[in-house]
């Protein structure tokens, strides 16, 4: 069981680099989250509506490996004054492949990550995506847990290439500090035995492609102050606030590209089935 559990943590990782979350101490079977960053008074501010949906299952290949099958389905709603309104939308499906140490000291995982995004209605032409990742772990100590690789991606403005490092690291007995750089990092201090808050941030880059063969590309960063709070045996809800920085969203066609600079404040919530790890 404590292989599997593993196993499952890094799967939910590499899917989550299409759609990104965090290298966390917890697997989300399953999830909804919903976030709105408002524009701004500035002219050429774009406001952004978001919601995802997710699941991921493991299946058990032998002792020490594990094959992990998910999906995702995300769309975002771009609108400002001078930008016309346009809805975003990704269906991903990664396949992960996970292997560990007899003393589960070490791991490594592959991950196959295929993607369809593109702008208004759905459409399956030249809007695929091939991707991928690797991640190599080892434990360093009962508390310090260290993670490096790389992730890639064809995306519509060329190849992508982002090389990861990161640690799940118990700092004490109710602070804890996991992530990867840099894609996302988390601070977390536990309260009690259902609440735990933090500061949260996550940085992502992705492309849609446009019925007229252009573009769309969002990149991104995030702040939060977050608390979760657990409803149920393994039902929580998570909500966060702060600041969306350094966000530019260009609009690409072959003979020009229109872009936006757009910061502002976010506001975020989820509900997940949650499955702590050891």
């Amino acid at each position: 069981m404590k292989n599997q559990e593993f196993a499952w943590c890094l799967c939910f990782l590499l899917a989550s680099l299409c759609n990104p979350t965090w290298a966390q101490p917890y697997f989300d079977a399953a999830g909804v989250q919903y976030w709105q960053s408002p524009a701004s008074y500035h002219a050429d501010s774009v406001g952004e509506g978001y919601i995802a949906a997710s699941f991921s299952a493991p299946i058990k290949l032998g002792r020490r490996s594990t094959l992990v099958a998910g999906a995702s389905y995300d769309s975002r709603e771009l609108l400002g004054a001078s930008w016309q309104k346009k809805r975003l939308s990704a269906l991903t499906v990664p396949i992960t492949y996970v292997i560990q140490s007899s003393d589960s000291s070490k791991s490594l995982s592959v991950s196959c990550i295929n993607r369809l995004g593109y702008v208004g209605s759905f459409s399956s032409d030249d809007t695929w995506q091939l991707g991928g990742a690797v991640i190599g772990g080892k434990r360093l100590s009962p508390k310090l847990f260290l993670r490096a690789g790389a992730y890639v991606n064809q995306e519509f403005f060329g190849f992508y290439f982002l090389p990861l490092v990161g640690c799940d690291w118990r700092i004490s007995e109710r602070w804890r500090l996991f992530g990867l750089m840099p894609s996302n990092m988390r601070l977390q201090h536990r309260l009690n035995e259902r609440v735990n808050v933090g500061m949260s941030f996550r940085s992502f880059s992705n492309s849609f492609r446009k019925p007229s063969g252009g573009y769309v590309k969002v990149f991104d960063n995030h702040l939060f102050a977050y608390c979760d709070a657990k409803l149920a045996s393994k039902l929580v809800l998570v909500m966060e606030a702060g600041y969306s920085d350094l966000r530019r969203v260009s609009d690409r066609e072959p003979a020009f590209e229109f872009y936006t600079e757009s910061p502002g404040p976010i506001f975020k919530v989820g509900l997940f089935y949650r499955v702590p790890l050891p």
